[in-house]
This record gives structure tokens, sequence and C-alpha cells, in this order.
């Protein structure tokens, strides 16, 4: 385990242009008009004291009507214990990896603006803190006024020796926090999804659910400026012992239609739907 502090920044953009052959790139003239090819963004993860920084490029993938899917083109991970400067590493994590990593699958986002991630976590030794933060940058166009935003966490974890693993919110009330900006980087709104949670019981290797937690929309105002920047910050507990975590989360915003009419239930059926269809359609492909 690494104790002392050190706080490392890596740029991903580049290398993870190669990618998946199969996720291809789309070009200008097979997008919609005003929707870029690609969208630079960043993120930082945090394990006991140690934070890596680093930006990456989501890329047009596919295009549903006026709708443009964005993803990285391929998986990439940290490794907390490499030497400083080698912890963004290209590519998925050794299935026999003995450290401590997260790797990212998927960071999903369509300019509606909505906003995903696919991570998986592992934690050796003993209970590691992991702290996430994604920040998602304002779409265009922008939404103005009053909108319905929701917002979702699901996932697993395994138990690997077979005695026991859970996963416990750090330092916040729960184990997501999904936050909106107006686009003078005013917070108006925020989303807490994800309890404590164990499982025991069923051996080794035994794999145990986590949530659904689907957050009931919060109407939010964005004002005349529009609806900025997203950020999701995901932190908790880990139990060690080689334990390991797969989190899927995400964020939707709606335009609420003037006068004001009730969308709740159906906006958040809505986003559950979309991303569980979507991750699922670039879960096979890069298989």
């Amino acid at each position: 385990m690494i104790n002392t502090k050190a706080i490392i920044y890596s740029s991903i953009a580049a290398t993870l242009l190669a990618g998946n052959a199969a996720q291809a790139q789309l070009t200008q003239g097979e997008l919609p008009a005003g929707k870029p090819t690609s969208i630079m963004q960043s993120g930082s993860v945090t394990r006991d004291g140690v934070t890596v920084g680093f930006d990456y490029n989501l890329y047009a993938l596919e295009v549903d009507g006026s709708d443009v899917y964005y993803d990285i083109l391929g998986p990439f991970y940290v490794n907390f214990e490499a030497p400083v400067g080698q912890q963004v590493v290209q590519g998925p994590a050794p299935t026999s990896a003995m450290f401590d990593y997260v790797q990212y699958n998927s960071l999903y986002a369509v300019l509606d603006p909505s906003g995903s991630f696919d991570a998986s976590f592992r934690d050796f030794g003993g209970p590691s803190n992991f702290t996430q933060t994604f920040t998602f940058s304002s779409f265009e166009p922008t939404i103005t006024g009053l909108v319905n935003f929701s917002g979702s966490l699901s996932g697993g974890m395994t138990d690997l020796a077979g005695n026991g693993v859970s996963i416990t919110p750090y330092n916040q009330a729960s184990t997501v926090l999904i936050k909106l900006y107006d686009i003078n980087n005013n917070l108006i709104s925020t989303l807490g999804r994800g309890d404590t949670a164990s499982g025991s019981g069923l051996g080794a290797a035994a794999s145990y659910g986590y949530g659904p937690f689907n957050s009931a929309p919060s109407l939010a105002n964005c004002g005349t400026a529009g609806c900025g920047k997203v950020e999701i910050e995901l932190s908790f507990t880990g139990s060690g012992g080689g334990d390991s975590y797969a989190l899927t989360g995400g964020y939707f915003v709606e335009p609420v239609p003037e006068p004001l009419t009730i969308l709740g239930a159906g906006a958040a059926v809505g986003f559950g739907g979309l991303f569980k269809r979507k991750l699922a359609q670039k879960k096979n492909t890069k298989a």
C-alpha cells in the first residue's frame, strides 16, 4: 500500500486514439450539424492519499437521429502502485493483477446533455478509500430554464477470499454525488445515490449485487444562461483482500415544457432504459 501523498497528472487523450478498431470514430460529414467529432473531458481518482488526474477524449461513435453517442475507444486503467508518471495505462488491467487499480471501461456521453461511467475497482491489502471525480463539460445546444435532473447508480461486488465484501460511502452521505452547474459555474442541484452494502456466506469469488439506486428527478433551474457542466463524485471504502467492484452510473437532463407538467416518473424510466441499452451495446461491441 502507498501511504505517502502524491499528485500525478497524465494526459491519455493521444494514446486512446489507437483504441479498438471495432470502435470506429465518425467523421464530421457523418454527424448532424453542430456536433463535434470528439469532446475533451477530465477526471481524477484518489486512493489513500495518492491522486491521479487525467484528460481523455470521447469520440463520436454512433448516430441515432439527431443524437450523437460518444465514448472512449477502449478501456484504460490506473495502477496506484506503479512509479510516478506510469500510473495510467491503455488497455484492460491484467486478470492476474495483484495491485490496487481502477479500470475505466466506458465514459459515455450524449449531447443532450447526459453522461455515464462504467468502471471497475480492485482493492488489495487492507480496506482502501477510493474517490473518483468525472467532469462532463457543458454541451451544445445548451438547455435553459427549468429542467428535470435525474441520476442512477448500480453494479456489483465480488468477495475474492470468501470472508465477506462491503462498500461504504466515504466522506459523503452517498456513494455517488451528481452535481449540476449552470453555465456560470454556480451549483444548482445535487443528487445522492448509493448506500452501505455488504455480502457474505456464498464462498470465495462470490458476487453480490449493488443497487440499482435510481433517483427521482429533481426540478432545477438553469436560468437564461443555461445548464453548464456536470460533476460525478464517486467515493467509497472497499473491504480489501482483493475484493472488486463494478459500478455504473450517470445523469440525464431534460427540459421541462411550459406550462410545467409532471414528467418525473417518465424521465427516470427513460434515463435508466437508455443507459442500460447503450452500455450493454458498447460492452458487446468491445467484447
